[in-house]
C-alpha cells in the first residue's frame, strides 16, 4: 500500500482535497479507516469549506460510524 511506502496521507490536490476527501467521496470506509489509523486528518477543508469528517457525518450510515470516536 502506498501508506507503507511513505505516500503523504494529508496530501493536498485539486479543490485543496485530500486521500481522505477522497474517500469518503466516493464511499469507501476501508480506506477511510486506512487513512485515519495513518494519521490523516478528518478536519481538513477543501476549497468548498467542507473537512472529510463533515462529509462523513452528512452521508451517515458505515461512513458516519469511522469517524465517531473521533
Amino acid at each position: 500500500m502506498l501508506i507503507e511506502a511513505g505516500a503523504d496521507v494529508n496530501a493536498v490536490g485539486d479543490m485543496s482535497e485530500t486521500p481522505l476527501h477522497v474517500a469518503v467521496s466516493r464511499g469507501n470506509t476501508v480506506v477511510v479507516e486506512a487513512l485515519l489509523k495513518s494519521g490523516a486528518n478528518p478536519a481538513a477543508k477543501s476549497e468548498f469549506g467542507k473537512s472529510p469528517k463533515e462529509m462523513a457525518f452528512e452521508l451517515g450510515g458505515d461512513m458516519q460510524r469511522c469517524f465517531s470516536n473521533l
